[in-house]
């Protein structure tokens, strides 16, 4: 009801407008077309509502708040300055905020210091959503520092304030210090003992900072308390558990747990794609497929945008399914005519030049996830590596080299990657770029003996400089390092 009162009461200011006759609304209707504006984050049409409304109300706070807000939202900074400027040292909370906020954006960190500490001193009614507002801002703008700089006054100004102990077990998972992270949520815990996000965030933590056990036991309490009523805080964390799983060599109580949880992807669509992710990282292209397949069957079409079509049209090339992606490329142009990925991939398919390995470059492969929050990173190498097979196939050896260059910077510890870099080193001619592979090829080698799932046999491949100098065919290469270490394609 309000939206179509808000678009009456915009069509009235427009005729207005047009007829030049007097602007005459009440602030109550002021407030329901800047809310709809605001929604649809159309910030100048607002800020011209505003600035009509604050010749009409020039006294309002309201007015002056949403004007200082939306003028921050178009980057007009020094335009909010002065309108919260005026507020200051008053006990208009959001517009001291605003104040702050303006003088940070325009590295007046001096001043901005000051009025905190006035307003600290004077304890204001308000200072606690003052540093609650000026501690977000900072965490969104990634400024590490300053979050830090203010932490124990914060801790000792609010010590049981949990959006403060939030905001900081959120900001040690951004740096990757992932005990302080765990601390500061435990801490959580002790005041809310039954909150079912905390033990999730701890799981998270645990997984990345490698204590897998630690993982799953934080993931399982999060279970137990939820006990089946959050959907999605039953796929969260059995996702944890499953990755856990897998990084701890379990692969069959993985698996079994990701085959539980493809009922959770009709639901959850950041999950779908996820999962979707993990399956092909860990090369169970058969697996992807027929969960995209499920989904495509079960899904109603508006939830089927071209990313979807994309992500399956890629797990079909990845199994050689050419006619079905054909088919499905035809179908997604019929629904968004002008995406070029997707003409791309019909004028490659028809041409019959695109591989299943790949679409020719790494900015598609990844393109289909890249707007999710994923909960977890994970390892993009095997994808560089098959990128890199197919620029070395086509004789392009320089471009393979960057490929796989990428792929040994992410996993130094698969001996495929290094035996193609070695397959390429014999096409390059410069030689200080001959050296510099060298060192990345022997560093990865030294990588690779140290890691548990490769064995390296003593005495194997001391030097690769031999390669240099034998020139052996690159499949007799491969053949001698494959056959020395214990590793399989």
């Amino acid at each position: 009801m309000k939206g179509n009162q808000a678009i009456a009461l915009l069509n009235k200011y427009e005729t207005a407008k047009q007829e030049n006759a007097p602007l005459c609304f009440k602030e109550t209707e002021i407030q329901c077309m800047v809310d709809k504006l605001n929604a649809e984050e159309n910030f100048p049409y607002a800020e011209e509502i505003l600035d009509m409304a604050e010749k009409m109300y020039p006294d309002s706070l309201y007015v002056q708040r949403e004007r200082c807000l939306v003028k921050l939202q178009l980057d007009k900074v020094e335009e909010a300055l002065a309108i919260s400027k005026r507020y200051a040292y008053t006990e208009d909370g959001a517009l001291n905020s605003y104040y702050i906020e303006s003088l940070y954006y325009l590295g007046e960190n001096e001043q901005m210091e000051n009025y905190l500490d006035w307003l600290t001193q004077k304890r204001v009614s308000y200072l606690e959503d003052i540093y609650s507002s000026f501690l977000e801002m900072l965490y969104v703008e990634e400024d590490d520092e300053e979050m830090l700089y203010y932490k124990d006054l914060v801790f000792e100004l609010f010590p049981r304030s949990p959006q403060f102990v939030e905001l900081y077990a959120d900001l040690f998972a951004q740096m990757n210090d992932y005990p302080l992270s765990i601390a500061y949520w435990k801490k959580l815990l002790s005041m809310k003992p039954h909150e079912i996000s905390y033990w999730l965030e701890i799981a998270n933590c645990y997984y990345l900072d490698g204590h897998h056990e630690e993982a799953i036991r934080a993931a399982d309490q999060s279970l137990h308390l939820n006990a089946g009523k959050d959907k999605s805080i039953e796929c969260e964390a059995l996702q944890i558990k499953a990755y856990a799983y897998m990084s701890m060599g379990e692969r069959k109580k993985a698996l079994k747990l990701l085959d539980e949880m493809m009922r959770f992807c009709l639901q959850f669509e950041p999950f779908r794609y996820r999962l979707i992710r993990f399956f092909l990282a860990e090369g169970l292209y058969k697996r992807a497929y027929t969960l995209m397949a499920y989904c495509y069957h079960q899904l109603p079409i508006q939830e089927m945008d071209e990313r979807f079509y994309r992500l399956y049209i890629h797990c079909c090339l990845w199994l050689d399914k050419y006619d079905e992606a054909l088919n499905l490329t035809e179908e997604a142009l019929f629904i968004f005519p002008k995406n070029r990925h997707l003409k791309r991939i019909q004028e490659q398919l028809n041409q019959n030049k695109l591989s299943h390995h790949c679409f020719n470059d790494q900015n598609y492969v990844f393109s289909y996830d890249k707007d999710y929050d994923l909960l977890l990173d994970l390892d993009k190498g095997d994808t560089y590596l098959r990128l890199g097979e197919e620029e070395k196939k086509r004789g392009n050896y320089q471009e393979a080299l960057n490929f796989f260059k990428k792929a040994l910077k992410q996993n130094s510890f698969n001996p495929k990657t290094l035996v193609s870099l070695v397959c390429c080193m014999t096409h390059i001619e410069g030689e200080e770029e001959k050296k510099e592979l060298l060192t990345l090829i022997q560093q990865g080698m030294l990588s690779t003996s140290s890691n548990k799932r490769f064995k390296m046999p003593e005495g194997c491949w001391k030097s690769p400089t031999h390669v240099l100098n034998k020139r052996i065919k690159n499949d007799q290469l491969i053949d001698e390092f494959l056959h020395k270490t214990n590793y399989r394609n």
